[in-house]
C-alpha cells in the first residue's frame, strides 16, 4: 500500500480557545494546517475527482467544527480535528498543526502538531 499525502496549509479560522476568562468570552484566531495520508494511486492514474479524497469536504468539515468549538487547550482542539478527519473520511493517518497567533507577546504564535492513525480512534 502506498502512503501518499494531501495537504491544506494555513486555514484561518476563529474559535473559543484558551484558559483565561477573556479568552473564553471572545473568539480567538487559529491557523489550521493538516496533511492526510492515503493511497492515491487510483486517482493519480484516473485523473478523476470521484476517485480521490475531496479536500473541499475536509476543509468544510474542519471549518464547521472549529468555528463552533470551545476548547481550553490547543492540544484538545488538534486531537478533535484529527478524530473528525480519520473517522469521517477514508484516511489512514493525519498530521494536524494548529497555531494560535498572538498567544504570547514576544512570540509569533503558540502551536501544536499531532500525528494520529485511524486505529487510535477506532476500537
Amino acid at each position: 500500500m502506498h502512503s501518499d499525502e494531501l495537504s491544506v496549509e494555513g486555514l484561518r479560522l476563529r474559535c473559543q480557545l484558551g484558559t483565561k476568562q477573556w479568552e473564553k468570552m471572545t473568539q480567538q484566531d487559529v491557523v489550521v494546517s493538516f496533511s492526510v495520508f492515503a493511497d492515491l494511486s487510483v486517482p493519480a492514474r484516473s485523473d478523476q475527482l470521484t476517485d480521490t479524497i475531496n479536500m473541499g469536504s475536509l476543509v468544510t468539515k474542519v471549518r464547521q467544527y472549529v468555528e463552533t468549538a470551545s476548547h481550553q487547550l490547543i492540544e484538545s482542539l488538534s486531537l478533535e480535528i484529527a478524530r473528525i478527519l480519520l473517522t469521517e473520511f477514508p484516511i489512514e493517518e493525519v498530521l494536524v498543526n494548529v497555531r494560535k497567533p498572538g498567544a504570547f507577546t514576544d512570540a509569533e504564535c503558540e502551536a501544536v502538531t499531532i500525528r494520529r492513525e485511524k486505529a487510535f480512534f477506532v476500537q
